[in-house]
């Protein structure tokens, strides 16, 4: 049966090696923490780790703290440990019970946004918008399942041969995706992009190069009047954290409504604002609730300002409907090359779930967007609005921008060559 602590702090499995104790679950790290956690012997740590879970039912991560640092101490006055890593053993032993063992310090660490785990010998973190080595390992591919099913587990997220791919929002509002083989032939892999917490106000996007004053002003301007506008880019791109600061701009006296699949918008003084989060269904299919049912009812909301987190499907359509049936000022992003490219991805959205015909479909892109924004993460890490264009019309092929800025990778800015207007 399963113990209060186990019932408490998820479905996390005990795995008995050889000698009847917990199996190596020890995080190799670098420098002076390598050598450290070298020092730590596994089988008192196993010994502690099997003594809590089968012994004592902390009612909260405080008190299994406590009792942690209760059974340390009396090896410390046994001399069993040493002094100097009494910490060490701590945090190591509750992290592997209730984090998200070695990955936890990667979690801890504010200038790490994304974790990417490859294999058990493979971790790779962003890190000031670049990517390296993690430093850290799993002991075993055995350690490494048994790690992400329990990140999953304890949220009662399925995860299984049979649900071999699963999305997950974290405790802290991090977003963790997972995938089991045999979809990943060698392994799993699991991918987290923190919420840092951190969200970057206009003034410090501009002052990190992102795009100039000047752009900045004018798209505050645009957002005052209400103009439709729609970031585009790649995935880490920044357009998240471009829309969270842009949203800023918006009158405190509108009523907000924002509509996404996983939650990630943080709009800050806005006293009359509603969060819509999408639903996937169960196994069977059941229950789910799209992007596009959320428009839908965000219409029904009395809305000023309806703010989609991403369009990537069939909620294209029903973010256009919104905007032309007296619904202006909608914010939104998508993944795409650039506005061209996007205006193109968006018009093969709707043309999928609709039986409008070519030339209304663009014509409604017309009507429903104003400006379009093309972000982009470069090789550096930095990340640098490309252009910004304004939609003007359109042929009997494609959507015409007119560009209001554009990238000078030359002097590394934002150039301005029209008016918008």
């Amino acid at each position: 049966m399963a113990t209060r602590a186990e019932r408490y702090y998820g479905n996390f499995t005990r795995v008995e090696n050889k000698n009847n104790s917990l199996a190596d679950t020890r995080p190799v790290k670098s420098g002076e923490s390598e050598d450290n956690m070298a020092e730590l012997d596994q089988a008192l740590i196993n010994e502690i780790k099997h003594n809590l879970l089968t012994t004592f039912s902390p009612d909260t991560q405080l008190a299994l703290r406590r009792e942690i640092a209760i059974a340390i101490d009396r090896k410390l006055s046994s001399g069993n440990i040493a002094l100097r890593l009494r910490n060490e053993y701590i945090s190591y032993i509750f992290n592997s019970i209730v984090g998200l063992d070695v990955l936890q310090p990667l979690m801890d660490d504010p200038s790490i946004t994304e974790i990417m785990v490859n294999g058990k010998n493979t971790v790779f973190v962003e890190r000031h918008g670049k990517l390296q080595p993690a430093g850290v390992k799993f002991n075993s591919q055995q350690h490494l399942e048994e790690v992400i099913t329990g990140i999953f587990a304890r949220a009662n997220k399925e995860l299984s041969l049979g649900h071999p791919i699963t999305d997950l929002r974290l405790e802290d509002g991090s977003r963790a995706n997972a995938v089991l083989a045999p979809i990943a032939p060698d392994g799993p892999v699991l991918t987290i992009r923190k919420f840092t917490g951190i969200l970057p106000t206009p003034d410090e996007i501009v002052a990190s190069g992102c795009l100039n004053k000047q752009a900045m002003e004018f798209l505050a301007e645009a957002i005052k009047a209400k103009e439709s506008i729609f970031i585009c880019g790649g995935t880490s791109a920044g357009k998240t954290t471009l829309l969270n600061a842009l949203s800023t701009f918006i009158p405190v006296q509108e009523r907000i409504i924002t509509v996404e699949d996983s939650a990630e918008l943080q709009l800050r003084n806005q006293p009359n604002l509603v969060k819509l989060e999408a639903r996937p269904g169960t196994v069977e299919g059941q229950g789910s609730v799209t992007i596009a049912d959320l428009i839908k009812t965000a219409l029904r909301m009395r809305p000023d300002r309806i703010i989609v987190g991403e369009v990537r499907g069939d909620e294209a359509y029903m973010l256009i409907h919104a905007a032309n049936t007296g619904h202006p000022g909608t914010l939104c992003t998508g993944h795409g090359n650039s506005s061209a490219d996007m205006l193109i991805r968006l018009t093969n959205m709707i043309s999928g779930c609709t039986r409008l015909p070519y030339q209304a479909i663009l014509r409604n892109l017309v009507t429903s967007i104003r400006y379009m924004i093309n972000i982009k993460r470069l090789s550096n890490g930095r990340r640098r609005v490309m252009s910004i264009d304004r939609v003007i019309g359109c042929d009997e092929h494609s959507v015409n921008l007119s560009p209001v800025f554009i990238y000078d990778e030359i002097n590394d800015c934002l150039k301005n060559i029209s008016d918008g207007i």
